[in-house]
């Protein structure tokens, strides 16, 4: 009968001690190994663009962090939407459609932007409405969501226009 009761005791203190164990694991997550970082917010990186002019068809936003930023999403408000000519050279489009794209450079603003890996590619129409709100979380590899540290998010277009949009991305800290 006693070693009845000391095998169970050992058997309860066993599954205790491994619920314990399991219990007090932390998750195990992916990003920067910085301790104390906390995103209590709503993490949203907006600029205003109107790509009015060839210079105006490139607009930057820096990421000043210490981490990388995953973009979880892209967006664009454009209002005023007009007829679209191409860049520099004010001679209408082969198509009647506004691309805004974004992806991240080393510099702010350039003038050609060469990264394939897009963070955003939409499609604007130039008919009406001139008003409209478009967004995007489709992405061909989680890599084109990564915005590092040090760089900035390009925003640009395939032409000028007279749209007034309201561009960005939402992000999570890593």
């Amino acid at each position: 009968m006693k070693n009845k009761i000391i095998v169970s005791a050992v058997a309860i203190l066993a599954v205790l001690a491994i619920a314990t164990f399991l219990l007090s694991k932390k998750p195990v997550s992916s990003g920067s190994a910085g301790v104390g970082a906390t995103f209590n917010s709503a993490k949203i990186a907006e600029i205003n663009m109107t790509p009015s002019t060839g210079t105006a068809t490139s607009t930057s936003i820096y990421n000043g962090d210490d981490d990388d930023r995953i973009v979880t999403d892209a967006f664009a408000s454009c209002s005023g939407i007009g007829t679209s000519y191409t860049a520099y050279t004010g001679t209408g489009l082969t198509s009647a459609g506004l691309l805004l794209k974004a992806a991240t450079t080393t510099t702010s603003a350039p003038a050609s932007v060469t990264n394939t890996n897009l963070a955003m590619s939409i499609s604007i129409a130039t008919t009406t409405p001139s008003d409209m709100y478009v967004a995007t979380s489709t992405y061909g590899t989680a890599y084109w969501q990564r915005w590092g540290a040090g760089t900035y998010m390009t925003f640009f277009t395939n032409a000028t226009n007279t749209a007034a949009c309201s561009i960005g991305v939402h992000y999570i800290g890593t």
